[in-house]
């Protein structure tokens, strides 16, 4: 698979709506802008879905690649002020022992 054809897959597609719908956002999307500040509670069992599905279906990619850590993050609504401030869950975290 090509660099960013795996950006058109279906199963991509419905797992950003998933996320979307869940105020959650795969590190791997790069979109930087964010709605306005609402109140959010994070159900585990759609973090976790959605983290274990982005290891189904997004490829790692090499470092500088967009995808080259399948990391769900919690949308926070605003702009974040620096690039390491992003609650996020790690694939790697949940297939440990």
């Amino acid at each position: 698979m090509s660099t960013t054809s795996w950006l058109e897959d279906e199963r991509v597609h419905a797992l950003h709506e998933r996320m979307k719908q869940s105020s959650l956002q795969g590190h791997w999307q790069m979109d930087r802008r964010r709605e306005q500040l609402k109140p959010w509670v994070w159900r585990w069992a759609d973090v976790y879905e959605c983290v274990v599905e982005s290891g189904e279906v997004v490829p790692l990619g090499g470092q500088g690649e967009a995808n080259n850590r399948r990391t769900v993050q919690l949308v926070v609504g605003l702009a974040h002020t620096n690039n390491t401030d992003k609650p996020a869950i790690w694939l790697d975290v949940l297939d440990s022992p």
